[in-house]
Formats: structure tokens, C-alpha cells, sequence
């Protein structure tokens, strides 16, 4: 692995990224991740990286960008700053976190870090830890947690997950998905606008136990608001808040006497196997209808 200035923290544009909106960037970013020092940091400086495939980030390695919007409406202006995939993208995210054998590291997979990056989906067709991260407009889920059904030992999912100060806006699908992602933090996640197709909640979790959420909000989901599938042992959630929804603001399935939580409450609910698997149903919206995911989170 080559050396970099700075103690091994690569920068994209010292691998050849343009960041003038137009260049294909991919190859150039994957580059400097690939080449990045384990504990380190790859650099995104201030510009627009365009990408035509998923970028993948090592094990303890951090993706540090420039600059997180916070809110906007539909049609407002573009970002200036951060990842926006061109239109002939390819792939199931824009961002992957993989495990090990997904991912194919040489080391088990373990605190991929992203930290200030937007990710604009506005291009796109219509057909471990996050900090200051805003994902807008694409037509799937905005960030996603997904089971590895073929890894060794028996299926694996994402867990132990830190989010601060994260939005998602105006997604196609769901804004963040929680599969099994248990004993997780999320402070300051705000999701808004979600289920362009008509099939999305803002929040939607199955078996997200010994998790707390606080100051967390969902506003304009086509479904639910928080869609809470199973939770076995304890979800903390203050302060929390949803508002115009179409469906519910809450919404819960967990079979418990305290299965419907409120702002500031805790909930228990059983759990079984079949339920800590749910996956959600319309996901990915109609199947004739491709669709791209903000932030893929697998298996740690």
C-alpha cells in the first residue's frame, strides 16, 4: 500500500478525481479508499464526483467529505459539494459497506466510517457510522441495512450502528431501513418526504432491540412514519416526532402488551426467527421499476 502525505490519508484528487461534475470520478475515489491505511481517512474535497458504480469502503477506514445539507424541497437547487451518481449508474447503492466475505477484505469487516458527505440522487433515472451525512433523491431506500444469507455461520446482519446529525430527503422508497441492526445509536437522523412510488415509511425496523433514538424525526411518508416490525428487548426512543404521515405516524406489529411506542417511550415485543428476517415488502417498489439505494450497509 503506497504512502500519502499526511501519514497514509489518501486524497481522491491525488488519484486523478476530478470533482467538476461532469468527469466519471469512480475509479479515482475507489482508488484512494483501496489505498487508504486502515484508521485512516480518504479525503473528499469540496466539488461534485460523479459515479457510475458503487464505491466501497474498507475496513477502519473513513470516506470524509466536505459539506451535509439539512433540508430542501423538491426542485430546489442541486448541492454543490458531494457524490452525485450520473445517469447511467450501475449498481445496487451509491455507497457499500460490505462484510468480509461480500466484500472480499482482507480482514473481517469493522468501523467503515462516513462522516460530512451528500449523496445526490437527482440524476438518477426514474424508472458502520454516520456523521453529517445527507442523502437526497434517490428513487430506493435511503440508507438500507441488509442480511448476508450466505455468510458463514449462518445469516449475518449489520449492527452496533452509529448515526449523528443524518438526513435523507425525498426518497422513492423507504427512508432507512433497520434489519437486526441492534445495540444502535441514532441522534439527529431526520427523514422527510419519502415514498415517491407510494410504498415508503420513514423509518422501518424489524428487530432493532437494545437501540436508542433520540431527537429523531419522519415528516411526509406515503406510509408510516416509524413502521416497527419486531422489537425484541428494548427500544429507547425520546424526543422523538412524526408528522403527515398518509398512513400512521406509528405503526407496530410487534405482538407485545407494550407494542406501540410513543415519543418517549420503550417497547418489548417477542421475537422469532421468522421475524428478525422481515425484510420490507415494497422495498424496492414496483419490480418493474429499477431503483437505487443512497447507502447499503451490510453485514459487520
Amino acid at each position: 500500500m503506497s504512502d500519502h502525505p499526511g501519514g497514509g490519508h489518501p486524497n481522491v484528487k491525488d488519484h486523478g478525481a476530478k470533482g467538476d461534475g461532469t468527469i466519471d470520478d469512480t475509479a479515482a475515489i475507489q482508488t484512494a479508499l483501496d489505498a487508504c491505511r486502515p484508521g485512516n481517512v480518504t479525503a473528499l474535497p469540496a466539488g461534485v464526483y460523479r459515479t457510475s458504480a458503487p464505491l466501497r469502503i474498507g475496513s477502519y477506514v473513513t470516506l470524509q467529505g466536505s459539506h451535509a445539507g439539512g433540508e430542501s424541497q423538491p426542485g430546489a437547487e442541486n448541492p454543490v459539494a458531494g457524490i452525485r451518481p450520473l445517469p447511467s449508474f450501475t449498481g445496487g447503492a451509491v455507497v457499500e459497506v460490505l462484510d468480509r466475505q461480500l466484500g472480499g477484505h482482507s480482514r473481517p469487516a469493522n468501523a467503515q466510517r462516513i462522516f460530512s458527505l451528500t449523496i445526490d440522487g437527482s440524476d438518477l433515472p426514474r424508472s458502520g457510522q454516520l456523521r453529517d451525512v445527507h442523502v437526497r433523491s434517490v428513487t430506493g431506500i435511503g440508507i438500507n441495512t441488509w442480511y448476508d444469507f450466505n455468510a458463514t455461520g449462518g445469516p449475518q446482519a449489520p449492527f452496533c450502528l452509529h448515526s449523528n446529525r443524518v438526513s435523507v430527503l425525498w426518497t422513492g422508497s423507504h427512508g432507512i431501513v433497520l434489519n437486526n441492526s441492534t445495540d444502535s445509536v441514532f441522534h439527529d437522523v431526520y427523514v422527510l418526504g419519502l415514498g415517491g412510488c407510494g410504498c415508503g415509511c420513514g423509518w422501518w425496523m424489524s428487530g432493532a432491540g437494545n437501540s436508542s433514538f433520540t431527537s429523531c424525526r419522519a415528516e411526509w411518508s406515503k406510509l408510516h412514519g416509524f413502521d416497527i416490525e419486531s422489537v425484541p428487548c428494548v427500544i429507547k426512543m425520546v424526543a422523538c416526532s412524526t408528522v403527515a404521515a398518509d398512513t400512521r405516524g406509528w405503526g407496530s406489529r410487534a405482538r407485545s402488551a407494550r407494542s406501540s411506542p410513543t415519543a418517549s417511550s420503550s417497547s418489548r415485543a417477542r421475537t422469532t426467527t421468522e421475524r428478525e428476517r422481515r425484510v420490507p415488502s415494497a422495498a424496492y417498489g414496483p419490480t418493474t421499476r429499477p431503483t437505487w439505494n443512497g447507502a447499503l450497509v451490510g453485514t459487520g
